[in-house]
């Protein structure tokens, strides 16, 4: 079978490159043969393919090298991430079941009373609210690093052209709108002169 027959069989339907086992283990054995400093026309040479192939080969094992981890690393980081938010989720539910309850000053072990009555504790309150703030500041920044993970906040790339406009570009461009202009109003003249015959 021809190497160009094989590289079309290591592509999908969709002419994208698919890695198969036999691809991998050639870029990988091209991959050491590179690293102790074979020559492409040697390496070519040795797996019986073209130098380009070599090339493209040693290029795509140093990419997998690089990608695999990588993405490992992003799925572990998107799944503690995600962990995250879920005790996040957890901690505001139990913190606005404390707002929900009765809080009451206590002394000594004593409820507190006032005219008969227990004074309201707005200490707890105030903590659970304090609480609530800084829940939101951890979503916050689990949602930015997940955004930055994600590369969803990258900056996006603006091509921009400046032209410099000199006076006589203003006052060529004035000429140019009235001889446009005239030109119209006399068109207009010559079809209402045509119009009247």
């Amino acid at each position: 079978m021809s190497e160009h027959a094989n590289d079309q069989q290591s592509r999908g339907g969709n002419g994208r490159f698919t890695r198969s086992i036999d691809t991998a283990e050639q870029d990988a054995r091209a991959a050491r043969l590179r690293s102790g400093g074979m020559p492409y026309r040697d390496i070519a040479a040795e797996l019986g393919i073209d130098v380009s192939t070599a090339h493209r080969a040693v290029e795509r094992a140093l990419r997998a090298i690089v990608e695999e981890p990588a993405q490992d690393v992003r799925r572990l980081v998107l799944g503690r991430i995600d962990a995250a938010l879920t005790r996040f989720d957890d901690m505001e539910t139990r913190v606005r079941d404390v707002l929900q309850q009765e809080h009451v000053v206590v002394s000594n072990g004593r409820v507190v009373l006032l005219d008969g009555q227990p004074i309201p504790d707005p200490d707890p309150i105030l903590k659970a609210i304090d609480r609530l703030v800084r829940i939101e500041e951890g979503r916050q920044k689990a949602d930015a690093e997940r955004r930055k993970l994600l590369g969803l906040d990258a900056p996006a790339r603006i091509e921009a052209a400046v032209h410099e406009v000199t006076q006589q570009d203003l006052e060529l461009q004035e000429m140019v709108n009235a001889l446009k202009a005239r030109n119209a109003a006399a068109e207009e003249q010559l079809r209402a002169g045509d119009s009247s015959d």
